[in-house]
Parts: structure tokens; sequence; C-alpha cells
């Protein structure tokens, strides 16, 4: 099983994330694996991290921006907000299902560039969202998992996923994310 990218952070108190990582145990075979992304956090810092990305395929770009605020250490919270620029050119088909997850905020522009062999409308949205993260510092992170007797860590890596580098975040104070990969006891 695994869950990358911080998608754990979204269980959002203690007995959550305990139940959750008690039932991934639950449905594993004993040796089996659940690998688990996350991103820890670092207290100390002003600003919470801050992500851009651009996709494009076919006729849809996305422009993607994540914001969180700083982790707060006492309700072990962040505030996340995800903006998004759904751009699509020439009229043409959705991709991936990109019409699916749009909101109501669109702008359709006619004014007739672009590309003249294919429509010239352009449709562009504008999509935003915000919700609350659980934090973890490392030590936070494996206190929780050492809480759950039926997993024990079998190796530690960082984002970089290179399997012949695995790290271990609880020496390394500038490592921002980490990988566990979680092994069910026999």
């Amino acid at each position: 099983a695994f869950n990358l990218v911080s998608s754990f952070k979204h269980v959002t108190d203690d007995a959550g994330a305990l139940s959750h990582l008690e039932h991934v145990a639950q449905s594993l075979k004993p040796g089996g694996v659940y690998v688990l992304g996350i991103h820890v956090s670092n207290y100390h810092e002003v600003h919470g991290p801050r992500e851009r990305w651009l996709e494009e395929r076919g006729n849809v770009s996305i422009h993607a921006k994540i914001f969180s605020s700083a982790a707060n250490p006492i309700t072990r919270l962040e505030q996340v907000r995800v903006s998004m620029c759904v751009t699509r050119r020439g009229g043409g088909k959705d991709v991936g299902g990109a019409g699916a997850a749009a909101g109501k905020n669109s702008n359709v522009d006619n004014s007739g560039s672009g590309d003249k062999s294919h429509s010239s409308a352009e449709t562009t949205e504008y999509l935003q969202h915000s919700f609350p993260m659980r934090t973890y510092s490392t030590a936070e992170l494996f206190d929780l998992v050492e809480r759950v007797h039926s997993f024990e860590v079998a190796e530690t890596y960082s984002f970089h996923y290179d399997v012949h580098m695995p790290c271990d975040p609880r020496e390394d104070p500038d490592q921002t994310a980490v990988i566990l990969i979680l092994r069910r006891r026999k």
C-alpha cells in the first residue's frame, strides 16, 4: 500500500491518524509494506512551504500554486491554499477530465487570437480551495508510528525517491520530506 505527497496530513487529528495506520496495518499480510510520504514541519519557520507547477497536455494547461501557512506547534495544523488556472485552447475536448473538476468562475475569450487550424476560443477557469492539514515534526511522525505496534520502520528515504540512498531524517534537521517504509510485523 502507499500514500505519497502528504495526503496523510488530511487526517487532522491524532486519533484519526492512529486509526488510519492501524487499519492499513490490519489490511496487510505480515511482512507487507506501507509506503508513507510526508512533508515534515519546521515549527521555527515564519512562512510555510510554497509550491508552483505548470503542466500542459494537448489543449489544456494548468498552472497551480500551493501555499501553506506556518505550521502551528500548538494546534498542529497548517492552512493550505491551492489556486489553479486551467486554460483550454481551441475548443477541443478536455484531456484527463479537467472539465469535471472545474469551478464556476470561467472566462471565455473569443478574440480570434491563437492557432487558426482550431477554434480560436480559449477558456480559462480559476479554481481555489483552502483546507487544514495536520503538521508533523520528524520526532512527532516517528512517535506516531511507534505507537502502532503492528508496524516497524523498515527504511526511510527522502523525496529524491532513490532506493539506493536511504536516509534517516532524525539525523538531518534540514530534511523537509520523508518517505517511511513501514512493514507489518510478523
